[in-house]
């Protein structure tokens, strides 16, 4: 897997429940947005879970993020106007 670097001008919204976004490395980005819609509907994420995977997510708005499986070493993640969220499914916070 590769790192994956995405910046958006708007909210990043998951049409349905297979939604994911995969990469050793994630770094979502929404200055004026929301990355996810609710904890009902969050952005489905895998990522690496060793010293070169993560999560970093910057949001204008809230955060909803959940990594169903693996561990999920969380680099930082921010809701500048709402909630951050984050949902482990099997695997623990490194």
């Amino acid at each position: 897997m590769g790192d994956l670097l995405a910046r958006l001008h708007g909210s990043l919204t998951p049409t349905g429940a297979g939604n994911l976004i995969r990469g050793r490395k994630i770094n979502i980005g929404s200055d004026s947005g929301s990355i996810g819609v609710s904890t009902s509907t969050p952005v489905n994420i895998v990522t690496a879970d060793n010293q070169s995977g993560g999560l970093i997510a910057d949001a204008g708005d809230s955060a909803w993020i959940n990594q169903e499986t693996g561990n999920l070493r969380v680099v930082s993640v921010l809701a500048r106007n709402g909630d951050a969220w984050v949902r482990l499914g099997n695997g623990g916070f490194i």
